[in-house]
């Protein structure tokens, strides 16, 4: 089987624009949002920047999928009140 990576086999990628950038030691730059005037979804994507480090934190490796996000996100939902506002439109969650 495969093993998990660590970190620093990614870091020597050269493409700087990935989705998710860790080329710096101390850095990581997330590219997946396009841009917006919208105030309120501005601060839905920084909540899901900030909520997704804490549940990476939080979770085991083994149980970072979709819905146990969902799950830790409802537990935290006052803490992110813009990207739950967000997630909770989506059908099914």
């Amino acid at each position: 089987t495969q093993g998990v990576k660590k970190l620093s086999e990614f870091r020597h990628s050269t493409d700087k624009y990935r989705p998710l950038n860790i080329r710096k030691e101390d850095t990581v730059e997330m590219r997946i949002f396009n841009s917006t005037l919208d105030a309120g979804v501005f601060f839905s994507n920084l909540e899901f920047a900030h909520a997704l480090y804490y549940f990476c934190v939080d979770t085991s490796y083994r149980t970072l999928d979709t819905p146990t996000f969902c799950a830790w996100l409802t537990k935290n939902r006052y803490q992110y009140p813009h990207l739950f506002l967000t997630v909770s439109a989506i059908p099914l969650f």
